[in-house]
């Protein structure tokens, strides 16, 4: 059997790695070794496949996660048993031989993520905290949003015909494509969110938010996607968080943020997360 290879990329899409769409979309027809210039410089990840054994090309300092979470999800799918990784670093190629990847290829490949950044004091926490969905007060939007839940079953095609429903959340909303179960593609947002916010969210559409140029935030806020996705059923948060934003002085930011999930009757396809800000939550006093 002939090797296939792959890239996939930093929204976690798959790609030949002789595809001309890809080349034109970057600009890349001269670059010589372009699969290994998109690895080594576009957070890109290369897989060739030889029937049930897989050599991947990273590099740890600039992977994107979402490309590692595919990769993972593939690596299960395809049933791949043995698994060679080429990780470059301090300018060289290093090997690695994987367990079998079906019995835990995502667990395997978390060792290359870019580290979460320290925090330097307790300033820079993202705090969370859960709690029941009976303290929505009946008027908030938030009480809308899980109403809405409720009446359509979670069932995303029933909720996208509800008409005003983004004024219902006084359209403080976000929607997140569930791309593998664990990486989260923007969608969607309403223009009640904060400016600064929906600065970045404008340019974010339609990839994954991990290049948040916060990334002490946005991993707490992917940490709780995933749980909700897990459990399939809605969350409530309070959240205390200093938060970076482009162009803008840090901000401690106080809300309540409820997440849907929302299926196609047998799997969840979407996230919706609304938010409404509450100056009163201060999570910090008891920390």
């Amino acid at each position: 059997m002939a090797v296939v290879s792959y890239l996939f990329d930093d929204a976690g899409r798959i790609w030949d790695t002789g595809s001309s769409q890809l080349r034109s979309d970057l600009d890349g027809f001269e670059v010589g070794d372009f699969p290994e210039y998109v690895v080594r410089n576009m957070g890109f990840i290369r897989v060739d496949r030889r029937r049930s054994s897989a050599t991947i090309w990273l590099r740890p300092e600039t992977v994107a996660l979402a490309a590692l979470d595919e990769v993972a999800s593939w690596l299960g799918e395809e049933k791949i048993d043995r698994v060679l990784v080429n990780s470059y670093s301090e300018g060289r190629w290093q090997h690695q031989i994987m367990a079998p990847a079906p019995s835990g290829a995502y667990a395997a490949l978390r060792q290359f993520e870019p580290s979460a950044p320290a925090l330097p004091d307790q300033a820079d926490h993202v705090i969370a905290r859960v709690v029941d969905t009976t303290e929505i007060p009946v008027k908030s939007p938030l009480a809308q949003a899980l109403a809405l839940w409720r009446d359509t079953g979670g069932n995303w095609r029933k909720l996208a015909l509800v008409s005003g429903l983004g004024a219902a959340v006084q359209h403080r909303y976000t929607l997140f494509e569930i791309h593998g179960d664990r990486s989260f593609v923007l969608r969607g947002f309403g223009g009640g969110l904060p400016g600064c916010a929906k600065t970045w969210m404008e340019k974010t559409v339609g990839s994954c938010i991990y290049d948040h140029p916060d990334r002490s935030y946005i991993w707490s806020c992917v940490d709780s996607y995933r749980k909700v996705v897990e459990t399939g059923e809605p969350e409530l948060q309070e959240i205390d968080a200093y938060v970076s934003w482009p162009g803008a002085e840090r901000q401690r930011r106080r809300y309540r943020r409820l997440l849907l999930p929302l299926s196609d009757g047998s799997r969840s396809m979407y996230l919706l997360s609304v938010t409404a800000e509450d100056a009163s939550i201060d999570l910090r006093a008891a920390v």
